[in-house]
């Protein structure tokens, strides 16, 4: 089931717009950002500035489903060489208004259709709510119990990782520097703070790149496009895909039979929505109220069956492998889950099948690197059916 609360979104808003008022984008359109002159300074010569080219939020990002968090941020590399000085609300009626609902995924005769990088970021949010990709308007609707049917462009944020935009006179390809890049690292990191995302939707080659410098956690893999990551001090599961209009096999923004969309776009999301967000688990170490003691620790499940999960005495060996292996790593993060579960609790059998394989998912890629007691908990959880 969806649910939202935009009452929360609205407060993440109005923070969000309180911090880019004091240090990027005055009430009177006045750009105040401390970086501008050396920002301005490192462009090429003849380039053009796009400066202060804010977000767009929904007023429904803070979307649940089934209760789970599921706050989805797409990330792109910058606005463009169009316009300067893009206000939260100019940018919000721009993309829920004019892409979302005044324009179709094709033009229909009467409503003109959506660019590819808008196609794109339309069937990547389809598949992030649960739905498939597709053409029908209809199908682009979501509905909660308590607010009705709204669009699916406003139950996201598109954040780009620069807030200015710079490049050659008369083209429509970015060039920005390693100075902006840098510079504007730590307005992306406090949005990302603001808005507190549980995905991370990455959309061109180089944003992953840009994102280096505020992942501050090796992050855990999952998949060539799927990770669990730590940016700007939040647990996220972060999906790496190429930019919807990219060039030649890698563009995924025109159709619908798109090879990039069918292959690597659509299973990376639906893998990503069967996890559980990090931020629901325990923190990596386990806490002091788990004694390191041989209790027999047995996971109860509502339909019967169990998953017995040896001994918590087992656990804080295998755990302390799994740091050691990796360097105290957030490949801990999935496992960490573990350390939530009570013993008298029955949990879902869904909810228990997920954790079993992300664990599982950790200490095969780790087995060579790990002693016996971890592969004895591979077989352990193994034996969950």
């Amino acid at each position: 089931m969806l649910g939202s609360d935009p009452q929360v979104t609205a407060a993440r808003v109005e923070e969000l717009r309180a911090y880019m008022e004091a240090n990027v984008l005055s009430p009177s359109d006045d750009f105040i950002c401390d970086h501008c002159p050396e920002c301005r300074a490192s462009i090429k010569d003849g380039d053009r500035f796009f400066e202060g080219q804010l977000s767009h939020v929904g007023r429904h990002y803070d979307m649940t489903v089934d209760g789970e968090p599921r706050r989805v941020v797409v990330v792109g590399q910058e606005y463009g060489l169009d316009k300067p000085r893009v206000s939260l609300d100019e940018r919000y009626e721009a993309i829920h208004d004019g892409s979302g609902l005044g324009r179709r995924y094709y033009s229909d005769g009467e409503h003109r259709g959506r660019n590819p990088h808008m196609r794109g970021t339309t069937s990547a949010l389809r598949l992030a709510f649960g739905r498939e990709p597709g053409a029908d308007h209809e199908g682009e609707f979501l509905d909660t119990p308590a607010d009705g049917p709204f669009h699916i462009f406003d139950a996201f944020a598109l954040v780009n990782v620069l807030l200015c935009s710079a490049g050659p006179v008369g083209s429509s390809v970015g060039r920005s520097t390693r100075t902006m890049r840098q510079n504007c690292a730590e307005h992306f990191a406090r949005t990302l703070q603001i808005l507190e995302p549980t995905l991370l939707i990455l959309q061109g080659k180089g944003v992953y790149e840009w994102l280096k410098p505020i992942i501050e956690q090796e992050e855990t893999v999952i998949t060539d496009h799927l990770a669990y990551a730590t940016v700007a001090g939040l647990p996220v599961l972060m999906c790496m895909f190429s930019h919807p209009s990219a060039r030649g096999p890698l563009r995924w923004g025109d159709s619908l039979d798109a090879p990039y969309l069918r292959d690597t776009v659509r299973p990376t999301l639906q893998n990503a929505i069967k996890r559980r967000p990090l931020e629901t688990s325990s923190p990596i170490a386990p806490s002091d109220s788990w004694p390191r003691d041989s209790d027999a620790f047995v996971v109860r499940c509502t339909d019967g069956r169990t998953l017995d999960l040896g001994s918590k005495a087992d656990h804080w060996r295998v755990f302390e492998q799994i740091m050691d292996a990796t360097g105290g790593s957030s490949n801990g993060g999935a496992w960490s889950y573990v350390f939530g579960l009570e013993a008298d609790k029955a949990y879902d059998p869904g909810d228990v099948e997920r954790l079993r394989g992300e664990a599982t998912d950790i200490l095969r890629r780790l087995d060579l690197a790990l002693a016996g007691d971890a592969r004895k908990m591979l077989h352990r959880l193994e034996r969950f059916e």
